[in-house]
């Protein structure tokens, strides 16, 4: 009886294994192929909105400080020692708002459009303000402030009168609404706050 040699068949073996996939082995390779590309396509508008919230946060962020930047550079009204005008913020639309030590807080809400610019304040109660144009104008953010004195009618004039300052900004603009009672933004994706005290005199 003829033995095959041992070289023989390994050869053969070889051969069959370079014959191709099978059937089973293709689909289990589809199989996994597609669901790595469906968690790919998956995870595209997750991408997209973090994306986007960071550049919403970035923009608030400037916005906040400019607006900081405005309420640390209050000047007084000529003619008057209590009241100061916050207009450097709104000069391009040459608004001055006015803000008196002792007084009731100032409080404004703004839409704010696509390129930063501050539109004309919202008229409501100062318990609730809402952005809902009527004119079908889109808001990328809005902008709230709070001014507010502290028992700045007891000090004397020479003394230095703390002003609490409350300034927020949330995305998007059109739809939010901000909550007096819980001092916060309603119907927003996110929204950015700042606290600061100043000091005038």
């Amino acid at each position: 009886m003829r033995s095959t040699p041992p070289l023989e068949g390994f050869s053969t073996f070889l051969h069959r294994r370079r014959a191709g996939f099978s059937l089973a082995e293709v689909i289990v390779a589809l199989g996994l192929v597609t669901a790595g590309l469906l968690a790919v396509v998956g995870m595209l508008p997750v991408g997209a909105r973090t994306a986007n919230s960071v550049v919403q946060e970035q923009r608030a962020v400037s916005l906040m400080t400019e607006a900081e930047s405005a309420i640390r550079g209050m000047r007084l009204k000529p003619g008057n020692d209590r009241t100061y005008v916050l207009g450097d913020f709104l000069s391009q639309y040459n608004r001055d708002y006015e803000f008196t030590l002792g007084s009731s807080a100032l409080q404004l809400t703004f839409p704010v459009k696509e390129d930063s610019r501050v539109d004309t304040p919202l008229p409501g109660s100062q318990n609730e303000v809402a952005v809902n144009p009527t004119d079908g104008s889109f808001y990328s953010q809005a902008l709230r402030i709070e001014l507010s004195s502290f028992g700045s009618a007891n000090l004397p004039e020479d003394k230095l009168t703390p002003v609490q300052a409350l300034i927020s900004v949330a995305w998007p603009g059109t739809g939010a609404k901000w909550d007096q009672t819980t001092n916060d933004w309603q119907n927003v994706e996110g929204s950015v706050t700042s606290l600061i005290y100043v000091s005038v005199p």
